[in-house]
């Protein structure tokens, strides 16, 4: 069975849900650890991780507090789609 084809946005969750899930990791955390620290379902971090979820900053929040790291460290080596970066363009002095 072939891969779904991703586009931007899909990649970019997947690398945050995977980011996630090995910040839990190395936390020694199962997901019903974390999604309790985190006080959110076991399920919604289960789709988060597996980038099937859009969190809002506050869930990142709650996380990144649950994980004892900084939001600056979840998104560490996480590459930023071209269509998401600024450009000098539209930007006018």
């Amino acid at each position: 069975m072939n891969a779904p084809i991703l586009d931007s946005k899909g990649k970019l969750l997947l690398d945050l849900g995977d980011r996630i899930a090995r910040l839990r990791y190395l936390a020694d955390l199962s997901q019903v650890e974390l999604a309790l620290m985190a006080k959110i379902s076991k399920n919604y971090l289960n789709d988060l991780e597996h980038g099937r979820r859009n969190p809002s900053f506050l869930v990142l929040a709650r996380v990144t507090g649950a994980l004892n790291v900084s939001l600056v460290t979840l998104f560490e080596g996480i590459e930023l789609p071209e269509e998401f970066r600024f450009s000098e363009m539209f930007y006018k002095h």
